[in-house]
């Protein structure tokens, strides 16, 4: 029996586990690509995030309430309905990312 590298073994549990749950092959492989791409680039997104200095964190996360706060609803006016809101995007948006993607898979089982 050859054995596979972790990396190999990762993947195909992944891909089993979509298997198991009824996607054919090439499903099963498109789904945990997403998946995985997604999981690593939230990964790499809150790093960096987490690597800022504390005082550059804090200007990043007040920049978007701070460049949002005085656009015009008649040049933006979408943006200026959800200004109050925009400080909600300091936080890693990963679970819901994952909650949606999750959802998304789930509704395309056959």
């Amino acid at each position: 029996m050859t054995r596979l590298p972790n990396e190999q073994r990762a993947v195909d549990t992944g891909i089993g586990l979509l298997r198991a749950a009824g996607f054919p092959p090439r499903d099963a492989v498109r789904h945990y690509h997403v998946f995985v791409d997604t999981v690593l680039g939230h990964a790499a997104l809150d790093a960096a995030v987490q690597g800022l200095r504390p005082e550059q964190r804090e200007a990043d996360e007040g920049a978007w309430a701070a460049v949002c706060a005085g656009v015009s609803p008649d040049t933006h006016p979408h943006l200026h309905e959800a200004r109050e809101h925009l400080p909600l995007m300091r936080h890693s948006a990963f679970e819901r990312a994952l909650d949606l993607l999750l959802g998304a898979i789930g509704s395309a089982l056959p």
